[in-house]
């Protein structure tokens, strides 16, 4: 499932796809009901990783020249020119190099588009993280339309291509060779003036200040492409003349959604076109946003990775549950004929057949033998995935910024009677014995590090408990130990050189905040 949220500066439209075929739409306007229903839709819907496409009014485009330098110093460079003219924008602002001076210091040309009033988002914004909802970029309608010009085939001489997303607005963006140079959005009144009026009047405008900025020749031609409606088509043509600096083009909203194969949508204006164009975009990296804006949506790439390895983990542990079912189901026969054997050597044993007893002892491990198998086909189904899905879920909300998860131990633990254990000792593992009529319970050594242990010992020891007390919490573990921490902060790990300065040993130093977990799930293995 993909959707976008179409969002014009007032009303936010959200268009639904599934498999590339368009489903259904839905507008919500900015006042308090429109809000109200907005959170309903958000709350009641799947949670599919959504993104948003802007098509303002308040957003500027230039053509900056920057000297030649690495990539992190031009981010610095960027930045800094962002904020100079308005600090508020420097989350909502993209750059791209679209060429490099031929001469002097032969400084690159970078596009520069910002947002220049990014509080419009702002509403929507807080309904959408009060959902928990996963966002995946926001991205510029002006600027992925530099894609539905290639897929029009006008990658050649000056384009200016007219479309309405919306009854109010007319867009017009420039394009030179194919490249997008620059976009405006202007307001329109249909009850005052025809469409067509208002397409002449911005297309003069739009060409007069391409020459103004030398972006073009003051006799350079210009053809100007307009996406508009059938029904439309005869009145703007009556309005729009041919002259020596522009001529015009029209083309229906049906045949360029055809041509990007979103046909199906059927929308009045070009709003769902680019929906559809936004909806094919790489997730690599989007125009606008803070990184806090899409936490959600890296939450869900960290789960969704996680269960694939688990669903790894359990398709590797199915198939060799089989073999070995395969292996045990071979024996059935023998395992009902040892039974008999077993009885009849007890009957033996009884009889005064005391001699045999070192044989009849080897009926104990066919005893277990037989509840082994018998637990195995009881438990066949068990597998480590669901630990690992909420062991994901426990490591995101605490934050894994500054710790490594290096091993996942996957164990069996049966209780036994305590014995004295010398001080200092590490728990050995019991060798399970499944004769006996003693609880097994799985059991998961979770290994792992933290960050910067050797500067800050304590926090590293903090970040140790808040660990073990997360999955303590949580009611799918019954037990959870801490069998190892290397981070001592008792007064005998320091010692004094010869001056009576103290120095951390060396080899406690180097472990850098390892620890290791125990803990145990609740229900009974085999």
């Amino acid at each position: 499932m993909n959707r976008v949220f179409y969002y014009s500066g007032y009303r936010l439209t959200i268009f639904h796809w599934a498999k590339n075929r368009f489903i259904a739409s839905y507008a919500f306007n900015p006042d308090e009901e429109g809000m109200i229903d907005f959170y309903d839709y958000l709350c009641t819907t799947d949670n599919y990783p959504a993104r948003i496409l802007v098509d303002v009014i308040e957003e500027s485009f230039a053509i900056e020249k920057i000297p030649h330098v690495g990539y992190a110093d031009r981010l610095a460079i960027v930045k800094r020119l962002v904020e100079k003219r308005n600090r508020e924008s420097t989350d909502y602002s993209y750059f791209k190099v679209v060429g490099r001076e031929t001469s002097g210091r032969k400084d690159d040309n970078v596009l520069l588009s910002v947002m220049t009033n990014p509080g419009l988002l702002e509403p929507w914004l807080k309904q959408i993280e009060k959902a928990g909802i996963a966002i995946s970029g926001i991205w510029s309608l002006p600027l992925i339309t530099e894609k539905l010009i290639a897929k029009m085939g006008l990658t050649s001489g000056n384009v200016l291509l007219v479309s309405q997303q919306v009854p109010s607005n007319l867009r017009q963006s420039f394009f030179q060779n194919g490249q997008f140079k620059i976009s405006r959005s202007a307001g329109i009144n249909l009850y005052e003036a025809p469409l067509g009026e208002y397409i002449v009047e911005e297309a003069e405008q739009s060409a007069r200040y391409l020459s103004n900025h030398r972006f073009i020749g003051f006799d350079e031609r210009i053809n100007v492409h307009v996406i508009c409606n059938e029904k439309d088509e005869s009145s703007i043509k009556s309005k729009c003349s041919d002259t020596p600096l522009l001529t015009y083009h029209y083309h229906y909203v049906g045949e360029i959604e055809e041509v990007v194969g979103c046909d199906d949508i059927h929308e009045e204006y070009c709003n769902g076109l680019f929906s559809s164009l936004c909806k094919d975009e790489l997730i690599t990296r989007s125009h606008y946003g803070p990184k806090n804006l899409f936490k959600f949506y890296y939450q869900q790439l960290l789960e969704n990775t996680l269960r694939a390895v688990s669903i790894m983990a359990a398709i590797i542990s199915i198939i060799l549950g089989i073999s070995f079912i395969a292996d045990t189901s071979s024996i059935k026969d023998e395992i009902t004929i040892l039974d008999k054997n077993t009885n009849a050597m007890e009957l033996a044993y009884k009889s005064q057949l005391q001699q045999l007893e070192p044989e009849l002892k080897k009926s104990e491990p066919m005893m277990s033998s037989v509840l082994l198998y018998e637990k195995i086909l009881e438990s066949k189904n068990i597998a480590p995935q669901n630990f690992i899905a909420e062991a994901s879920k426990i490591l995101t909300s605490i934050g894994m910024n500054d710790i490594t998860i290096t091993e996942i131990k996957w164990g069996r633990s049966q209780a036994v009677p305590k014995s004295p254990v010398r001080r200092g000792a590490k728990n050995k593992d019991v060798e399970i014995n499944y004769s006996q009529n003693v609880e097994i319970k799985h059991k998961v050594n979770l290994t792992g590090y933290v960050h910067g242990a050797s500067r800050d010992k304590k926090a590293a020891a903090k970040k140790i408990r808040l660990i073990q007390n997360a999955f303590s919490k949580d009611k799918q573990f019954e037990q959870v130990n801490i069998v190892e921490m290397s981070l001592d902060l008792r007064p005998e790990k320091y010692v004094e050189d010869e001056s009576g300065s103290g120095h951390v040993s060396a080899s406690e130093d180097a472990k850098d905040g390892m620890f290791e977990l125990e803990m145990l799930m609740k229900g009974q293995s085999i």
